[in-house]
């Protein structure tokens, strides 16, 4: 029992990881998208002089947007792989109970 409180414990970290991953990349988007913003306006309006700031802000945006989704992939992928983990453990130990039961009685 010790040990699956223990698993359950580190699902629940990797969930709160991924929450907060899945967050900062949504937070990029919209960052991202008022750059986009600001650059059409300025490009409206025909303020040459700080378009290339604001096309690399865009660029910046974009990395950091590409970078946030990876780390949610990475948290989401590990996530996953804990949740396998977990499966095969409980059916291993669900065995292990079954076959010490049925010893037992015999």
């Amino acid at each position: 029992m010790h040990d699956y409180l223990a698993v359950i414990g580190g699902i629940r970290t990797c969930f709160q990881q991924r929450v907060h991953a899945f967050k900062q990349w949504q937070s990029a988007e919209t960052n991202l998208m008022k750059k986009r913003e600001a650059e059409s306006k300025l490009q409206a309006m025909n303020k040459v002089e700080k378009l290339p700031d604001a096309k690399q802000a865009v660029a910046d945006a974009e990395k950091q947007v590409e970078n946030t989704r990876q780390q949610f992939e990475q948290v989401s992928a590990k996530l996953k792989a804990e949740f396998a983990r977990f499966d095969e453990l409980k059916v291993r130990d669900f065995q292990k109970a079954m076959l010490d039961f049925a010893e037992s009685i015999m």
